[in-house]
This record gives C-alpha cells, structure tokens and sequence, in this order.
C-alpha cells in the first residue's frame, strides 16, 4: 500500500478507535490510562488531520500560484506544525472535562496554539 493511502485511511482508523473506546469503556471503568489512551487517539485524529491539511493545502496553493515554491511547506515542517495546531482540540478537551471552558479559556489556548505555531514556522 502506498503512504499517500496510508495517510488517507491512518485519521478514520484513528477516529474509530476513538469512537469505539469511549462508547465500549466508561471513565470509571478504564481509569486514567484509558483516558489517557482517548487522549492519544484525539491527538493522533487531529494530528494526522492537520498534516494532511496542511501538507496539501500548501501544494494546492502552490498549484494555484498563490504561493512561491520556495514558500512551501515540505512533509517535514508540515508535520511540526500539524504537531503543534493539533494540540488545540486537547486542551480544549482537557479544560472542559474539569468543567471550565470559558470564552477566555478558549481564546488563551488559541493565543498560546498560535505563538507555539509561529514559533515553529520561523525555527524550521
């Protein structure tokens, strides 16, 4: 099987993983690694998802003459900064399963998710 089909099937595989721990599983019943295991499963949703956003959504603006080919981002720096953009949906998780999620909450995860993305996009 090629990678490119391999990246495609790896975000649903992830998304039904998580689907089936959290219906099968009650929070009671797995205790702290079997939510830290949803965790991962989120993350990893999200991460596969934001590289594969990212990865061709700068192809496609390259195709488009949009942006210069010296500007696009290669699978390397795509993943570095799918890294850091999927960890918005974690913390936005982590925050309301302690019953907390403001306006303000989300607004400051975003702020933080945008500087560590910025952070990243100028360190590579």
């Amino acid at each position: 099987m090629h990678l490119r089909y391999l990246a495609i099937l790896v975000p649903f595989a992830l998304l039904l993983s998580a689907i089936f721990v959290m219906r099968t599983i009650s929070p009671l019943e797995a205790g702290p690694a079997g939510i830290l295991f949803v965790f991962i499963f989120i993350y990893g949703f999200f991460l596969s998802l934001s590289y594969l956003t990212v990865f061709w959504g700068s192809r496609l603006l390259v195709r488009m003459g949009w942006l210069h080919k010296r500007n696009s981002v290669n699978a390397r720096r795509s993943y570095y900064i799918a890294s850091v953009l999927s960890c918005l949906p974690v913390f936005l998780l982590a925050i309301r399963s302690i019953g907390q999620l403001r306006i303000l909450d989300v607004v400051l995860s975003i702020i933080f998710v945008a500087l560590a993305t910025f952070y990243v996009i100028k360190r590579t």
